[in-house]
Formats: C-alpha cells, structure tokens, sequence
C-alpha cells in the first residue's frame, strides 16, 4: 500500500521547489565520500548523469563516476529535499541539484492531503488516494 502516486497540489506549497549547489570541489569530496570515484581530468558533466526513474518519476540511480547511488542515498548524501531532481551544472562545471517536493516520496504527503481538503476531499478519499489498494472499514464500538 505505500507506493509513490501523483500528489498534485503540493507545488503551490514554500519549499516545494528548492536547490543544492556544490562547486567542483565540494562534489568530488563528498563523491569521494559516498564512495564514488570521479577522474580529475574529466569534467563532471560527463561523469555525472541521472539513469534511472521510477514509476513514481524520482531518482532511482544517480551515476557518478565510477559508481552509482541509488535516489534515497543521493538525497540523503547530498542533503536534498526529495529524490525527486534534476541535475545541471554551472558554468564554472559544479553541479546544481533542482529538487521538488519533500520526503521520502511514498505514504501521504501533508501538503497533498491538504490541498485535497482544500478541494473538498473529504478524509476517506484522501486516505485511498495516498494508500492505494486498501480498504477503510469502520470498527465496531462496545
């Protein structure tokens, strides 16, 4: 039931988009100690490239270098917001994380519930939108 699913509203939210700059040299050092390997001589732009997505459209394998990182352990390594980036770079060749949304990316996004309250959602839907595949059932009292 905790799967990634559209949480559409959440981008009206502060912070929903965000950005995480490292210059050449602080990317290669926390590179280094993620534990991937960049050659010196190459530019980081032809090193590091997003691979893979998921369903849900987030990272799900960062490669740089000679390794890989998997999109929880690149937003964790490099402290970002979500899993959910894109990657540029700057003209003096760091690199800039563009980051949307917050968290872990499965489960129920506060924000998202909320704008869905806000759209006249009552609990139950917003419940079955973010928990797919369950089924709500009412305890009986006594």
């Amino acid at each position: 039931y905790l799967r990634g699913v559209d949480s559409p509203g959440e981008e009206q939210y502060s912070g929903y988009y965000s950005t995480r700059e490292f210059t050449q040299a602080e990317f290669r050092a926390r590179a280094a100690e993620l534990g991937c390997a960049l050659d010196a001589d190459v530019p980081l732009v032809d090193q590091v490239r997003v691979e893979a997505l998921t369903d849900a459209g987030q990272v799900a394998v960062l490669r740089i270098g000679d390794g890989a990182l998997s999109g929880r352990q690149a937003r964790k390594g490099f402290s970002l917001r979500s899993q959910c980036f894109d990657v540029a770079f700057d003209s003096d060749g760091g690199v800039i994380f563009d980051v949307r949304g917050f968290g872990h990316g499965v489960g129920m996004s506060q924000n998202g519930a909320d704008a869905m309250a806000r759209q006249g959602c009552d609990f139950e839907q917003i419940l079955l939108h973010y928990y797919t595949g369950v089924e709500l059932t009412r305890l009986a009292q006594g």
